[in-house]
């Protein structure tokens, strides 16, 4: 394909198609890196501006021109009521994340007395004051100085110094939840018995030596912790405040790991909670070669010596994997460079599918090989796939971070007793790293692009888990790391469609009859998130670029033909491409954790409306 002219007349949607393919897969390649690899700036608000600087404040690393730049930022997202939005485009301020603001303003140097601060305790005060905010707002309050220690919890580090804890929990918790375990303790005793080694206090000095030697031994090379912004900056909170010098590789090694997640620009400081560019990458990767970059393409070989390159080649932490008996300590990739020590199922499964779809075997067959024995072993017994590990806790159908009383009617409880039960599986099962359907749906994306066919044991042992979590009376499937019923679903129909099941099996047309009946009038797809608080909401807001290239892939993956329904989310995706080839979407797509965090990432409308169309022009 010529990357350098645009010639195909647009009178035809087809040919419209080709061109729109031409000119998204010439942006994309314009945007490469020169180690070859795609980074977007994942957007997730100003709550993590707000906690870099308080937590660089904290270990007297603040620069005074990131402090400025950070107000700039801070001060242009407070609203009118003093409320600050707690991630892109929220309806409305919060708490939570307006106390955080207030503790970066804080931190950065600004007077009280400053009328937006004053806006914000009012907004504060009306919502019943810092002591409502939760635990993560509360700490990052005290750290910087805002509210006293003795406002938090202070449940001390002796349990660290117990036999089996640290297995206990990992059998139960997975690894998000366990990380900020073992910082919240640390960072309570840090508050409330000040710094140093707790010289006279044998248990207390026994304890923070554990947790220096915990959070040392899980700090990557590349000194982050976990690929976590926040959670790396907290452990350099706890290796200095517990004594270690603030000189140490240690600290400034993780003070320069997060520093590459800043973006300065004349809109004010911007920070990341992380880096995404393994996952960027491989999706791109896929992207492009659909699209039709051949995969000899410069490009595209480039892209993938970055992902080989990336592959984590030494076991990680066992409370962290838990890889069953037997299986391979490693293999798999992590969602950024530089987080060697925390592999994950998703990201494997993206970079498997690509590497697959554009890499000689000869070339990179072991890697390729070896990538796939460790997907296939950290299979849960469920059939299905979680984010880090395997077996934990599994989690109960349906949706999870909601009120039992709001699930639909053939999932909610009845009783009071009942939905007790069911809250005290959904809390066990938040905590952990259970199956979940969108995961396991990109997971049969790559097995099926690794040869597998719905007769291979893993394949059948996942659609059986997919049949189970399906919603009832949606037809749909939840998504927990995408906004939200319509992305779970298109991941698990592009799964299904790779192992072989097309859409004439009953199950699989109930989830495509779910995904039609919520295309928008102009075409496309869309989904607030409040569907994650009310099902009814499910599949329902304005269209986005990133969604309707994404059900549109997966809609095609089980054999739709082409029909006017495909047409015309063909046609929108078209119209909304920008001049420069790319397609802009600002609502938020990614999930961290429902009702807490989300984001955006550019690479996303991209990437979906590139595969998207490029299913529409391959499908009859």
């Amino acid at each position: 394909m010529d990357m350098t002219t645009l010639s195909l007349p647009r009178t035809t949607l087809a040919d419209s198609v080709d061109q729109v393919l031409l000119r998204g897969a010439r942006a994309v390649l314009e945007q490469q890196r020169t180690d070859g690899a795609w980074q977007g700036f994942n957007d997730a608000g100003v709550v993590f501006t707000s906690v870099a600087l308080v937590h660089e404040r904290w270990l007297g690393a603040l620069d005074e021109e990131d402090a400025a730049l950070g107000v700039k930022r801070l001060r242009a997202e407070q609203r009118d009521d003093g409320s600050v939005p707690p991630w892109p485009r929220a309806r409305a301020g919060q708490l939570d994340a307006t106390c955080m603001w207030y503790a970066g303003m804080h931190a950065a140097g600004v007077d009280p007395a400053d009328p937006a601060l004053s806006r914000a305790r009012s907004f504060i005060t009306s919502k019943g004051g810092f002591g409502r905010a939760s635990l993560s707002a509360r700490i990052t309050l005290a750290l910087a100085g805002v509210i006293p220690a003795d406002t938090l919890p202070d449940p001390g580090l002796a349990f660290r110094l117990l036999p089996g804890s640290e297995r206990l929990l990992a059998k139960a918790l997975g690894v998000n939840t366990l990380v900020w375990i073992h910082l919240a303790t640390a960072v309570f005793d840090l508050l409330h018995h000040g710094p140093g080694e707790a010289k006279g206090h044998p248990i207390r000095a026994r304890g923070r030596r554990s947790a220096i030697e915990y959070f040392t031994k899980r700090q990557d090379p590349s000194f982050g912790l976990m690929g976590v912004g926040p959670a790396t900056l907290t452990a350099a909170i706890v290796l200095a405040g517990f004594g270690v010098p603030r000189d140490d590789q240690r600290i400034r090694g993780a003070l320069a790991y997060c520093d590459q997640l800043k973006r300065r620009t004349e809109a004010g400081l911007e920070v990341s909670p992380f880096l995404s560019d393994h996952w960027d990458t491989a999706q791109l990767v896929h992207a492009l070669v659909k699209s039709g970059i051949p995969a000899s393409h410069p490009a595209i070989t480039s892209a993938i010596g970055f992902l080989v390159r990336g592959r984590a080649t030494q076991p990680g932490p066992t409370d962290w994997q838990t890889p069953p008996r037997g299986a391979p300590r490693t293999g798999g990739w992590a969602y950024q460079r530089g987080n060697g020590r925390n592999p994950d199922l998703d990201s494997t499964a993206e970079v498997l599918a690509a590497l697959a779809l554009a890499s000689p075997r000869q070339m990179f067959g072991d890697v390729i090989h070896a990538g796939e024995a460790w997907l296939v072993a950290m299979q849960n017994p469920d059939g299905g796939w979680g984010s880090f590990s395997t077996g934990r806790p599994a989690a109960p159908p349906g949706p999870l971070y909601i009120d039992p009383a709001s699930l639909p009617a053939s999932l909610r409880p009845r009783t009071p007793v009942g939905r007790a039960l069911r809250r005290a599986w959904m809390l066990q099962a938040e905590a952990g790293d259970p199956s979940n359907a969108d995961i396991t749906g990109r997971v049969l994306r790559a097995l099926g692009a690794l040869g597998h066919d719905a007769t291979s044991p893993p394949v059948a042992r996942a659609i059986a888990f997919l049949r189970s979590h399906q919603v009832p009376e949606l037809g749909a499937f939840w998504g927990r790391w995408a906004c939200n019923y319509l992305a779970g679903t298109a991941y698990v129909l592009a799964g299904l469609g790779a192992v072989g099941i097309d859409h004439r099996a009953p199950w699989v047309a109930r989830a495509v009859q779910f995904a039609l009946s919520r295309q928008n009038a102009d075409g496309g797809w869309g989904e607030d998130i409040a569907s994650y608080a009310d099902p009814a909401e499910a599949g329902r807001g304005p269209s986005m670029p990133t969604l309707t290239g994404n059900v549109l892939r997966g809609l095609l993956a089980v054999g739709l033909p082409r029909t006017p329904e495909l047409d015309r989310a063909a046609s929108f995706l078209v119209d909304h491409q920008e001049a420069d080839g790319r397609w802009v979407d600002d609502s938020c797509y990614t999930v961290l954790f429902p009702h807490v965090a989300y984001g955006r990432n550019p690479t996303l409308p991209l990437c979906f409306a590139l595969e998207g169309l490029s299913a529409w022009r391959g499908a009859r």
